[in-house]
């Protein structure tokens, strides 16, 4: 069971080779399939991206490999959401305010 930073598997080195890199089987699939007519170029590489970012997370499940940012504390929905919407769980609510801060807010 390796750790492999998210860096690592999107550029596809050290660790996150035996992957293969997001990145790298982003743009071969562009390069010989070509983006669809109509398609918004930069619309279709997003989709690409998020394609083979579940693509790499199903083979890092099926061999116990794990992303070295995500920890029990800190899951990946709440990682993802934090800046635009935080999640319900109780890892991820703001801290408690103390009891000298809710007098200063009075």
């Amino acid at each position: 069971m390796a750790s492999i930073s998210i860096s690592d598997l999107y550029r596809g080195e050290g660790p996150g080779e035996k992957y293969g890199g997001i990145l790298n089987a982003v743009f071969q699939e562009v390069f010989t399939g070509g983006i669809p007519e109509g398609c918004d170029e930069r619309t279709w590489i997003e989709l690409l991206t998020v394609k083979h970012t579940f693509l790499i997370a199903k083979k890092m499940a099926e061999q116990g490999d794990v992303v070295s940012e995500l920890t029990e504390t800190a899951p990946p929905f709440c990682i993802a959401t934090q800046e635009v919407q935080p999640c319900s769980g109780a890892h991820c609510a703001p801290p408690t305010p103390t009891k000298a801060e809710q007098e200063d807010d009075q």
